[in-house]
């Protein structure tokens, strides 16, 4: 018996050689492209179903649950606001009842009837004497001529009080006042002869200033 040619021995291993090369880069090539033979390896299943719910379906389940904890957060904040209690003065008297008020009793502030009552006017003298007698006459006058209702600094009252008559005529500020910082003040420089008209008689808090201060 006489052995195979060298030739057929070594077409025979390059053959087996190539079958070999051949399988490992099918399968090499298959992992990389996810199992593209079989319609795709579970990392192209993956990303093909996370593609297919399209961008706006990605954001929305991205940001629907910091959007339902704010609304949350607002309906509570809300609900706190809702449930506060408005606190009132123990002894008050009401706008349209000022002429009922009585000795202790202050005036709360109320912007439904403060629109249609008579404008209050105040006058702050900064501590001369001579600025305390311009504030406590000009109230006066306001007060008989415009029948404004006035109320003049409790320090000023005060000192005035201790050197002068009927000084009582004008209210206090802080006191007949339940909260004077609620009422609606503004800052009025003009002539206090134009107080007496309409728009400046009914629903007005009026801080008269001097010229020049």
């Amino acid at each position: 018996m006489h052995p195979a040619p060298l030739t057929s021995r070594t077409s025979k291993k390059q053959q087996h050689l190539e079958e070999y090369y051949r399988h490992r880069k099918g399968v090499v090539s298959g992992a990389a492209d996810g199992g593209s033979s079989n319609g795709g390896g579970p990392l192209r299943k993956v990303l093909r179903r996370f593609l297919g719910m399209g961008v706006m379906k990605v954001s929305l389940a991205a940001v629907l649950p910091f959007a339902l904890f704010a609304a949350r957060l607002h309906f509570v904040s809300s609900s706190l606001s809702a449930s506060k209690v408005i606190e009132v003065p123990p002894n008050f008297c009401e706008l349209d009842r000022r002429d009922e008020c009585e000795e202790g009793q202050c005036l709360r502030y109320d912007p439904k009837k403060f629109k249609e009552g008579v404008s209050v006017v105040t006058y702050f003298p900064g501590g001369r004497l001579g600025n305390m007698l311009t504030a406590f006459l000009t109230s006066l006058w306001v007060h008989l001529d415009h029948g404004l209702d006035p109320y003049l600094e409790k320090e000023a009252h005060d000192f005035m009080s201790v050197i002068f008559e009927h000084v009582d005529a004008i209210k206090v500020l802080e006191t007949d006042l339940c909260d004077w910082r609620q009422f609606p003040f503004q800052k009025y420089e003009g002539d206090v002869e134009l107080l007496g008209r309409p728009e400046w008689r009914v629903g007005k808090a009026i801080q008269v200033e001097k010229k020049g201060n």
